[in-house]
């Protein structure tokens, strides 16, 4: 027996097991997706609209499980009360969540919902925003902040949202951007494979928070309550930018990533006490559909019993408690579509990635 016949063995899961994994997300997924309907108003606005916005992934989600016209009447709204005419956030609640963190972060999944929705004006506005008012034109990243409280710092996942948004709507500069951020960031990680700082600054990798911001800075997989989301969404963006680039290097940084998940302590799946984890079963389906012989639909099916235990008997999830003591419908709408999003991507993987033909690999 080869090298990689053995690994593919030991990695390898039934056709019962993944049957099995897919009858369980369909219900997930239905239940996530009757709960956002009662959410959403006759006119398309969201609960909580007036508190905080939480539904800037919500014409993605909708788009994606075929509630197409919801989505488009939630997208009006947002474009209504939420979205100036050049593709930013109003000014108010629908920004001010975003002034000091994560602030590409609603321009970047509002821009891939406007794009399945075929909303081209809007998601290239968004997109448009986002190239020239918040990625870094040196290094390609996301900054962290908006302009009026920058400090140069930038994150994974912001930065590989926006590359994502980019892909889907062809701006290949900003994706080819985000791409060149995440090839020196993993260069120069010092403590791989237990430790991944995730930011980057004005003097290069951030080792040492110099803000409020050690959760997020650095990500110890040995440890419980990490930052274990950045995994999954890196690989995300970067199997999709080599699904369109065919740059190995991407594929290459894919895998890595993904690893420091799946070799992580077992603390990461303690649903009870943490919901970081969320987005390595989205990772995982994406580098499925560009390596399907690797491990990675395994982790899909892992994932998938982490979201059926952790679904909330309403069919919605909440954040980690730890971070947000006291949720309220905003967080609920922001976090439960995110997981019936990544439940549809995984389904979806799980129903066609181990039977794509020779376009696939590229050869």
């Amino acid at each position: 027996m080869s090298v990689g016949q053995e690994t593919r063995d030991q990695s390898a899961v039934s056709e019962q097991e993944i049957r099995a994994a897919q009858e369980s997300l369909r219900k997930v997924r239905a239940r996530g997706v009757r709960w956002l309907l009662d959410h959403v108003a006759d006119d398309g606005k969201p609960a909580a609209a007036d508190i905080r916005n939480g539904y800037y992934r919500m014409p993605w989600v909708f788009a994606v499980v075929g509630e197409r016209e919801v989505a488009a009447q939630v997208l009006s709204w947002i474009e209504r009360n939420t979205l100036t005419a050049k593709g930013d956030l109003r000014e108010g609640v629908p920004r001010e969540a975003f002034v000091h963190r994560w602030a590409t972060y609603p321009h970047s999944l509002l821009a891939h919902g406007a794009w399945a929705l075929e909303r081209y004006d809007t998601a290239l506005a968004l997109v448009g925003t986002m190239r020239t008012t918040f990625q870094d034109p040196e290094t390609g990243g996301s900054f962290m902040e908006r302009p009026e409280a920058r400090t140069g710092r930038q994150f994974i996942f912001p930065t590989a949202q926006m590359g994502l948004a980019a892909l889907a709507s062809g701006q290949s500069d900003v994706a080819d951007g985000a791409f060149g951020w995440f090839d020196r960031l993993w260069a120069a990680q010092p403590e791989l494979p237990d430790v991944l700082y995730a930011s980057w600054g004005p003097q290069g990798l951030r080792t040492v928070a110099d803000q409020d911001d050690d959760f997020i800075t650095k990500v110890d997989f040995r440890k419980p309550r990490q930052a274990f989301y950045n995994p999954g969404i890196s690989a995300a963006f970067l199997t999709r930018y080599y699904m369109v680039t065919r740059n190995e290097r991407a594929k290459e940084i894919a895998t890595g990533i993904l690893k420091l998940s799946a070799g992580g302590t077992q603390d990461q799946y303690n649903w009870w006490e943490s919901m970081q984890i969320c987005k390595f079963g989205w990772g995982s389906a994406m580098a499925a559909e560009i390596d399907p012989e690797g491990q990675h639909i395994k982790n899909v099916v892992r994932m998938a019993r982490w979201y059926v235990e952790s679904q909330g008997e309403d069919g919605s999830w909440v954040p980690s408690g730890f971070l947000v003591p006291e949720p309220n419908d905003s967080h609920a709408i922001e976090k439960t579509t995110e997981h019936t999003l990544w439940v549809s991507m995984m389904l979806a993987t799980l129903a066609g990635a181990t039977g794509r033909g020779p376009v696939a690999a590229g050869r």
